[in-house]
């Protein structure tokens, strides 16, 4: 009997972010300490798995809005990953470990926005606000894995993050094969329906204030778990920093429909992008990794009201038939460049001036995009509604 579609997508995420929160809190250690690089060297390295996903990100999102088969091409692309990532265990030279790491990211990066697809085809336009409720569980899985995950990388070195992956991984790959495909979209609606959406002037201005809030994340986000390495932190509180902003978002998910419903997608954006300014320079005000807990609280309102709510924002902006490739292109040019230019950024700031002023300076970024958002950016549903 085939398993009901709402838990095949729940359990999706539940793997996958599992999987994720096995390595994403410690690449960066890993870079540093087992590969043994410098701050400047660790960005430019970070910024290899934006690169890629530019690369690779406009390719899959056209064969899946051409196909219809989201679910398929993403089992087949986390199943690649997961084989790939097991040689990083085994490879410690930087160029080696440079070029498995690219080859892995090109597979890798475009897995969410996938699955944030496939949910969305699944929920359709009357219930898409409710995606909280399935995007929860890839806060339980990233919490669930960055909570025993450091003990292991403690005992057993930062390497064994690759092999965990690949596990979790494949489950992924059982859950999403199963998933039917929807009906497949053409190339010439998306190229026409991106180019309609780019035409749109507030769309332009979000996604130029959304892109400064994003360099932020991808400056701060990229050498936390080294700032707090450096303030002190074992493997085992790394994973506490993470988990702790990871659980507070789980409640935020959960009441995403609700707030939604009663104070509209922009009031819901400036609450994410100031909560982002206030926890990126309250993070640079630290003396000892266990003050980071309080503020990783903080991050309930950073991911749920500023992730979800951009991808909700262009997901309403936007016709039926373009839903995968405008998300994409959301990833492709804001999340992926504005990482590239954030860990390169980051790891400049942080070789030559310290991980403080490097947190300052996210603040400070971010308040320049807030003032943009404020100011200058229509809700979509107000605009439907002056229609």
């Amino acid at each position: 009997m085939p398993m009901p579609l709402s838990r095949s997508i729940r359990l999706n995420y539940l793997f996958y972010s599992c999987a994720c929160g096995a390595t994403y809190p410690y690449l960066a250690p890993f870079f540093k300490e087992v590969v043994g690089v410098s701050d400047r060297y660790l960005g430019l390295i970070m910024m290899i798995r934006p690169i890629m996903a530019l690369v690779g990100q406009p390719i899959w999102s056209q064969v899946s809005d051409r196909s219809g088969r989201r679910s398929h091409l993403g089992a087949g692309l986390v199943f690649i990953a997961s084989m790939l990532c097991p040689l990083l265990i085994f490879i410690h030279t930087p160029v080696w470990v440079c070029l498995v790491f690219a080859l892995w990211s090109f597979f890798n990066a475009p897995l969410f926005t996938l699955s944030d697809s496939i949910t969305y085809d699944y929920l359709g336009p009357a219930r898409r606000d409710t995606i909280g409720r399935f995007r929860v569980f890839a806060s339980m899985g990233f919490i669930l894995a960055v909570t025993l995950v450091g003990f292991i990388y403690d005992r057993k070195g930062l390497q064994s993050q690759f092999a965990v992956f690949s596990v979790l991984g494949f489950l992924s790959f059982l859950i999403l094969w199963p998933i039917p495909p929807v009906p497949r979209t053409t190339s010439l609606q998306s190229k026409s329906g991106i180019k309609a959406l780019l035409k749109k002037r507030n769309v332009i201005i979000f996604l130029c204030s959304v892109f400064l809030i994003e360099i932020t994340n991808a400056m701060a986000l990229t050498f936390l778990s080294v700032y707090g390495r450096q303030l002190g932190a074992n493997n085992m509180q790394i994973g506490w920093i993470w988990a702790l902003g990871t659980c507070a978002e789980v409640i935020t998910m959960l009441l995403f429909s609700r707030v939604y419903k009663r104070i509209g997608i922009k009031n819901i954006l400036i609450i994410g992008y100031l909560a982002i300014v206030v926890r990126w320079g309250l993070s640079g005000l630290v003396t000892s990794w266990w003050q980071l807990l309080p503020v990783q609280l903080l991050h309930a309102l950073t991911l749920t009201y500023v992730y979800i709510g951009s991808t909700l924002f262009m997901d309403m902006e936007s016709t039926q038939h373009i839903r995968t490739t405008a998300q994409s292109f959301y990833t492709m040019v804001i999340l992926n460049t504005a990482y590239v230019i954030g860990c390169g950024l980051g790891g400049f700031l942080s070789d030559h001036f310290g991980y403080s002023s490097m947190f300052f300076t996210c603040s400070l970024m971010g308040s320049v995009g807030l003032i943009i958002l404020v100011f200058l950016v229509k809700s979509p549903a107000d605009q439907h509604v002056a229609a």
